[in-house]
């Protein structure tokens, strides 16, 4: 990080100049680890040009609404009083939200004990998350996080995979035969009721500390089918090829029953939407390295098919 951009976060969190950063994290955003005197902090430095300020507002003003009744990290405020750190240099916008530091670790060999354990989280969250909406105001600012339609999770991904240049014209057919197939489903099923969505529950974003689970990176969140959330699993089994021996651990911790057809349609909605994120991800080397394309849409077709 550059000592101008250090200085900046210095002065707007009121950290003296024995403050550091350490980068702990390079992906859709950016993480740091920030030592202060007044303690230690987990920066997050948002993509540029992925979602503007009133939608990042929208999520910190979700975490904050969620944290009394749900495990998630508490938000530092600025000088300001602001959850949000803005800095505008000329037409160039960069963003900053500041976490609490929780000593913890993540599960990369999950058990079936713990896949149960997630299911059970996810649908604490869904069921936490449909009483607080009840109770907010018309002009809660969580409203404006992203809405998971029809154009979100097919039309424009869709579009950004066959204008990428690195798709052979097998793949883009591939593509776009995919996206109609799974657009016919959506259309006899529907997308169900809108709720809230977490949008990246796996893992990868679940901190486990000594005593508890904290739920982390609500930067996808926003309002969907419960089966777009559920999908996000289904990928990561599907991906570590876990479906089979884990699936019924986490249906059973999660609890409440969704038609297979409903999962399914949900889990293949989730993955044209990842896929549809490669084009625009090139500047990450893992996925520049690694599309992943070609085995998204083998999973999609696992789904569909049953």
């Amino acid at each position: 990080m550059e000592a101008e951009e250090q200085h900046f976060l210095r002065k707007s969190y009121g950290w003296d100049n024995s403050t550091s950063f350490t980068l702990i994290q390079e992906g859709e955003n950016k993480t740091y680890k920030v030592c202060s005197s007044s303690g230690n902090w987990v920066l997050r430095k948002y993509r540029r040009n992925r979602f503007d300020a009133s939608q990042i507002k929208a999520e910190l003003a979700l975490i904050s609404t969620l944290r009394p009744h749900f495990p998630t990290p508490s938000i530092l405020k600025n000088q300001d009083g602001e959850l949000l750190t803005l800095d505008v240099q000329g037409s160039v916008e960069q963003i900053y939200a500041v976490f609490q530091f929780i000593k913890g670790n993540t599960l990369h060999l999950p058990t079936a004990k713990d896949y149960r354990k997630l299911g059970f989280l996810m649908r604490r969250l869904h069921d936490v998350a449909d009483q607080v909406q009840k109770k907010v105001a018309e002009d809660w600012p969580g409203w404006s996080r992203p809405l998971y339609d029809t154009v979100t999770l097919i039309e424009k991904p869709l579009q950004r995979l066959i204008s990428a240049s690195f798709l052979t014209e097998e793949d883009r057919a591939c593509c776009i035969k995919t996206a109609k197939h799974i657009k016919g489903q959506l259309e006899q099923l529907g997308l169900g009721k809108r709720q809230f969505v977490h949008g990246d529950f796996h893992f990868g974003n679940i901190l486990v500390t000594h005593d508890r689970w904290v739920c982390l990176d609500f930067d996808e969140c926003g309002w969907g089918p419960r089966s777009f959330d559920i999908g996000t699993v289904r990928l990561h089994m599907r991906a570590a090829d876990h479906l089979t021996k884990m699936w019924p651990f986490f249906s059973q911790g999660y609890g409440k029953k969704l038609s297979e057809e409903e999962i399914r349609l949900g889990t293949a909605l989730r993955i044209f939407y990842m896929s549809g994120k490669i084009p625009i991800r090139q500047d990450i080397e893992m996925v520049r390295r690694e599309p992943a394309e070609r085995s998204y849409m083998r999973f999609i077709n696992e789904e569909i098919t049953g």
